[in-house]
């Protein structure tokens, strides 16, 4: 028994001097053994190992990044890291959005997202664009980063003369020591004084050659650079080589008065059919071309126009006379309806009808004393405020026959648009 207690207490004498001592505060202790002896704490000499470095297992579509947001698919992996390979930063987050408020990757810099659920990436630029490259992995990322996120900063070197595109900011504080400017300097401002001015000739207005070239440029040429126009005295006559000058009028002027009396005319078929009520007047009974032209109705392409007056008149007079109704578009008209033939205007050409979607109806009169050649009337009462096509000034018509007209062989139909510009 008393060999058995001497034994215990030298086991507990000698782990006691294998046992070390380390000062509070209690730190991590690396290179421990299973025989119990740690190698010591953790310090800059004796740092901590750590296992586990990033494996990258994948690598990403590069995203090109722009002031809107882009989204990117994420390449597989615990952890996706994001490189900012372009020269503007990027502000990046998980998901299918993103804003300035996110993480920002400046230029040459890269961060580590932990993705989680997540599927995607987005990144956005304040201003300009860039590129942000993804690999996809796992393990703790390592590395060095430019642009301010692993890494320093440095300031951009070159040659004397030679343009860099990294461009680096002169800030001054108060008290600073001012930066030296080297060179050729001209102020914005120059200060003039009599006693810098060259001397005069008695009687002379000229101050030297320079300063009289540059003022008389000023006060007699308009130019653009490249074309000066003529100005003349005024008993100076012009000659028909001077360069005009193009004058129009101002955004801040009034329109000047703008009026058109546009006239078009259609000539129907060599025959004297009656017309059947409900048809149209045009130049063939197969195959029809014509319908009424109104050129220069409008002061300019697509413009608009006041209606006050319509006249319409034919070079013929029978006794029983025309009656229609004129239908005005605003664009050529794609369906034509043959002479005589049941009027139907095509849904296309419907919408471009303008002034009056029922159109002006007519009749024809005569007052004139037995054997006058014509007959006509002119629509007055009520103004109508019609459309000119796009890309031109004209308006176009048809015209359909109300009555069981009675035509003479040829016959002319006349039309003229009184227009007063609106724009």
């Amino acid at each position: 028994m008393k060999r058995l207690l001497i034994a215990a207490l030298a086991a507990i004498f000698a782990c006691a001097a294998r046992a070390q001592t380390f000062p509070a505060p209690v730190v991590p202790l690396v290179g421990c053994s299973s025989m119990g002896n740690c190698s010591g704490p953790v310090s800059s000499t004796n740092p901590m190992p750590v296992s586990g470095g990033f494996q990258p297992a994948s690598v990403g579509t590069p995203i090109a990044v722009a002031t809107s947001g882009v989204t990117g698919p994420l390449p597989s992996g615990t952890v996706v890291i994001a490189s900012n390979v372009g020269s503007n930063t990027a502000y990046c987050a998980l998901g299918a959005s993103s804003s300035t408020a996110q993480q920002p990757i400046p230029a040459g810099a890269w961060f580590a997202f932990t993705v989680g659920s997540a599927t995607q990436l987005t990144c956005l630029t304040s201003t300009g664009t860039t590129t942000v490259n993804m690999v996809g992995g796992s393990g703790l990322p390592t590395g060095a980063g430019g642009g301010g996120s692993g890494g320093g900063v440095s300031v951009p070197t070159g040659s004397s003369g030679s343009p860099n595109v990294s461009v680096v900011t002169v800030q001054g504080i108060g008290g600073g020591t001012g930066v030296p400017v080297t060179g050729n300097f001209w102020q914005t401002t120059q200060p003039v004084s009599l006693a810098s001015l060259p001397a005069l000739t008695a009687g002379s207005a000229t101050i030297g050659n320079v300063n009289q070239t540059a003022a008389t440029a000023g006060f007699s040429k308009i130019t653009d650079g490249t074309n000066t126009a003529a100005v003349k005295a005024a008993s100076t006559a012009p000659a028909a080589t001077d360069p005009a000058e193009v004058v129009t009028e101002s955004p801040n002027s009034p329109l000047a008065p703008f009026a058109a009396t546009p006239a078009s005319s259609l000539t129907r078929p060599s025959n004297a059919t009656t017309y059947t009520a409900g048809t149209a007047w045009n130049n063939a009974t197969s195959g029809a071309s014509g319908y009424f032209t109104f050129s220069s109705a409008c002061r300019v392409n697509g413009g608009q126009v006041l209606v006050p007056q319509i006249d319409v008149w034919s070079s013929a007079n029978p006794t029983t006379k025309l009656a229609g109704v004129l239908y005005l578009f605003d664009a050529p008209i794609g369906t034509l309806v043959n002479d005589d033939a049941a009027f139907k205007i095509a849904s296309s050409d419907f919408a471009n009808l303008t002034g009056n979607q029922q159109g002006f109806p007519f009749a024809l009169l005569n007052s004139q004393a037995s054997g006058a050649s014509n007959s006509g009337i002119s629509l007055t009462g009520v103004t109508y405020r019609a459309q000119c096509a796009s890309g031109a000034t004209a308006i176009y018509g048809m015209v359909e026959v109300f009555n069981a007209y009675v035509p003479a062989s040829g016959e002319v139909l006349h039309v003229t648009l009184h227009t007063i510009g609106a724009n």
